[in-house]
């Protein structure tokens, strides 16, 4: 599990991210005409759900569900004072696609080393939507660049051009 001083870091730099995009969006995206606004405003910030996403791919549990109702919303209460239900957390990761994508890709990923490997299996969380596959695809990969050891797979090719694992 990561330490506390640690999640307090992966937020403030998942905060400055959401508030870089959410000025670039303000700023290059058509403004819309006056439309009633049916829902307030969600108490969950965009950087916590991006953090819990990373946070769910970090520790070791395989459900996200369990891991918000038993890890966020009782453990780790003082990190997150004001959680939300699951329900509208699904909701909410809807709309963090983006900036967690773009979190990824411009602060976590960083330059290029060598080889690099994705598990492409999906995880089977609440329905099998593709918006859920790519938020937890984003989240897998925020949480494999904090892995301080990469795991890695040896692949040899053999004489018939058919790769050998492991």
């Amino acid at each position: 599990m990561i330490t506390e001083d640690k999640v307090t870091e992966l937020f403030c730099i998942a905060d400055d991210s959401c508030k870089f995009f959410d000025a670039m969006m303000e700023k290059h995206t058509i403004k819309e005409a006056k439309k009633r606004n049916y829902h307030r405003d969600s108490t969950l910030s965009k950087s916590e759900v991006i953090l819990i996403m990373i946070l769910f791919h970090d520790s070791s549990y395989r459900c996200l569900k369990h891991f918000y109702l038993e890890s966020v919303c009782k453990h780790m209460r003082n990190l997150f004072p004001r959680v939300v239900s699951y329900n509208r957390f699904v909701e909410l990761e809807r709309d963090v696609a983006a900036p967690l994508a773009l979190f990824v890709k411009k602060v976590l990923l960083g330059k290029c080393t060598g080889v690099s490997f994705v598990d492409s299996t999906p995880l089977r969380v609440c329905r099998n939507h593709f918006d859920n596959f790519v938020v937890n695809m984003l989240g897998a990969l925020a949480a494999y660049c904090c892995f301080l050891k990469k795991p890695c797979i040896n692949v040899q090719r053999t004489l018939d051009t058919q790769l050998a694992l492991f």
